[in-house]
């Protein structure tokens, strides 16, 4: 039986850049929270692109993390979950799907769910 071979690579550590309003992505269990940085209120029918101001020197995938999920879209229409390359800045399209009421995005709410894709468990921001 031949020997198996193990090999450790190094895993980055995980610098966040933030820009204008950006909070910095909250710590959670299984990766972390992307939140909005400013209050909106969309008409029905209205959908706005939102900058989150975040990126990684990591690869990051996101998931939609609002309580009605149909809300949240991908930018350029991709599928969730989607990829963000390293160095790119988070962005979603929040639309109001209601023909009949606005809606209303707190500053500080959950948008997105964010996975680093290579992780050595250190963050800071830089």
């Amino acid at each position: 039986m031949a020997a198996r071979r193990e090999e450790t690579r190094p895993r980055a550590a995980l610098n966040w850049t933030l820009s204008g309003d950006a909070m910095r992505p909250k710590e959670a269990p299984w990766g972390f929270i992307g939140q909005n940085p400013v209050q909106i209120v969309l008409a029905p029918g209205q959908s706005r692109l939102v900058k989150l101001g975040i990126a990684a020197n990591v690869p990051l995938m996101l998931f939609p993390m609002r309580s009605h999920m149909d809300e949240v879209f991908a930018v350029d229409g991709k599928q969730w979950p989607i990829i963000v390359p390293m160095g790119d800045e988070i962005a979603v399209i929040v639309k109001n799907t209601s023909a009949h009421m606005a809606l209303g995005v707190d500053d500080k709410e959950p948008l997105v769910a964010i996975h680093p894709l290579v992780f050595s468990g250190d963050t800071d921001v830089t």
